[in-house]
């Protein structure tokens, strides 16, 4: 078990672009990274780089869309650490089309895991956070969340809820002395964006 004062961070979506460099940036802030993805084993580049700089960084099985993956994850996550300082929301896919055209199942594939996987996470970490009196969580939404383009309507539309989800979360949560954080990303080549066939 770390000790009391050691800072502990989970975050989502390690396995590459903005969630892998958080993680490694974390870790060298002098953070106790536990970093989740959903397959680790098709991802092992965080882990091999925490073992040969010797980063305190743990990768996590963690899938954002299924609520026992997540509960899981926490729960081992506190019987280790002891408690969870900082959730970084990151996980996210995205695609792109118009409205018309794109299939209602990419919407639903997206809010799923960019809005409803950030949401089951920040529930499964608030009751130790409370408990606690202390706590941050950092969702990462993105300037496609408050400015909107022609062909971005599912990724934006998961987007907004997020910052809407946060704001208000923010005012709910300040009485127990958390804090709630959005970043908001500008156009990163990252792998998030697919083009449906």
């Amino acid at each position: 078990m770390e000790t009391a004062n050691t800072k502990n961070a989970l975050i989502s979506g390690c396995s590459t672009g903005i969630g892998y460099a958080i993680a490694e940036t974390f870790a060298r802030d002098g953070y106790r990274v536990y970093a989740t993805m959903r397959n680790p084993q098709k991802a092992p580049v965080l882990a091999e780089l925490a073992k040969k700089e010797n980063l305190p960084i743990t990768v996590v099985t963690m899938d954002v869309d299924d609520g026992e993956s997540i509960k899981s994850a926490i729960n081992d996550v506190i019987a280790k650490a002891g408690h969870i300082d900082v959730l970084i929301n990151n996980a996210g896919i995205g695609t792109v089309g118009p409205v018309e055209e794109l299939p209602f199942e990419f919407f639903q594939d997206i809010i799923q895991t960019n809005f409803f996987g950030a949401l089951r996470c920040i529930q499964g970490v608030l009751p130790d956070m409370r408990k606690r009196n202390s706590g941050h969580i950092i969702n990462i939404t993105s300037v496609a969340g408050k400015m909107y383009s022609s062909c971005h309507g599912s990724y934006s539309a998961s987007k907004a809820a997020l910052e809407a989800l946060s704001e208000i979360l923010s005012s709910e949560v300040a009485p127990f002395g958390i804090k709630v954080s959005v970043v908001e990303p500008g156009v990163i080549d990252t792998p998030i964006i697919t083009i449906p066939n």
